[in-house]
């Protein structure tokens, strides 16, 4: 073998070499843009279910004082421990960000006061009767509560969305760096 098809051989060896290198570069970052989205999207639906586990509360307890019907008080406690997984969930989840963490608090205060207030409702009802329990829910506290939860979980949501964004852009950034160092060393 005369030594340029050697040097040619050797010059497409160390070619493929280059170009399965950088594909599997581009392959572990891609995962790892990839799995930072998911971990967005996680907190975006850990969040909402939070949210959804409340209403689940709300209704549980309004359905118990309206009816007194015992079994209104399944969807209360399955509200509950929901709202108690989810909380963890989003605290977890949110472990990484300190802007994130910073109102973890705030959130678990307004849950523990909904769940609380709740809970007084419940009992109000089952000790005093009906009328003594409608004038404490329409005192309003547990509104307040609710519209702080939300209040929170959409600063929340923001927040991840706004990551969610640069992620996708940041994701979409390397795959364009890739696929043109790719080209340019085939062009060569």
């Amino acid at each position: 073998m005369s030594r340029p098809v050697q040097l040619a051989f050797a010059s497409a060896i160390a070619i493929m070499l280059v170009v399965g290198a950088i594909s599997y570069h581009a392959t572990e970052v891609s995962r790892e843009s990839d799995r930072w989205v998911r971990h967005t999207y996680e907190v975006l639906v850990s969040l909402q279910e939070l949210v959804l586990a409340m209403e689940s509360i709300k209704s549980g307890y309004r359905g118990y004082i309206l009816t007194a019907d015992e079994s209104r008080l399944e969807l209360f406690r399955a509200g509950v421990s929901s709202a108690e997984q989810k909380l963890a969930a989003v605290r977890s989840l949110t472990a990484d960000n300190p802007a994130q963490q910073s109102r973890i608090p705030a959130l678990e205060t307004l849950v523990t006061r909904r769940i609380q207030f709740a809970r007084m409702l419940i009992d109000l009802r089952r000790t005093k009767g009906f009328e003594p329990a409608l004038n404490a829910l329409r005192i309003g506290q547990g509104g307040r509560t609710s519209d702080g939860v939300k209040r929170v979980t959409g600063e929340m949501r923001n927040e991840e969305l706004g990551l969610l964004s640069s992620r996708v852009a940041d994701a979409d950034r390397r795959l364009c760096y890739m696929r043109a160092s790719l080209l340019l060393i085939v062009a060569l």
